[in-house]
């Protein structure tokens, strides 16, 4: 469901397939895993992803929300149109940055660049 590759100092999560509860589960597991290991500075890539479930969505966005917490800063890249619509309902505009490609979303952490598509 997701593979880990790492950019300097920014982790980045390859998401892939439907996005369920199982799923966000393992994702949000995975997170906190990464904050554990002291990383702050994390993108999930939604490139392969093919279906969100409305309130997996919600449950990813309230992982997002316990990050900031911890002064992780987290975005989102690649997503479809179908994924930004499903996200931007349950409100994840305003609590996570969202970039057309990964390599925008890694250099973003080195620049004053935000957005959302």
């Amino acid at each position: 469901m997701m593979q880990l590759n790492e950019y300097e100092d920014v982790a980045v999560l390859d998401l892939n397939g439907d996005l369920g509860p199982e799923e966000v589960r393992g994702l949000e597991q995975a997170l906190f895993s990464l904050l554990r290991t002291h990383h702050r500075k994390m993108v999930l890539n939604f490139s392969e992803v093919d279906h969100v479930h409305y309130p997996s969505a919600e449950v990813l966005m309230g992982a997002v929300r316990k990050m900031k917490n911890y002064h992780a800063d987290l975005k989102f890249a690649a997503m479809s149109d179908y994924t930004q619509k499903i996200f931007r309902f349950v409100g994840a505009q305003e609590s996570v940055e969202n970039f057309e490609t990964v390599p925008d979303a890694v250099i973003s952490f080195s620049s004053n660049w935000r957005t959302w598509h």
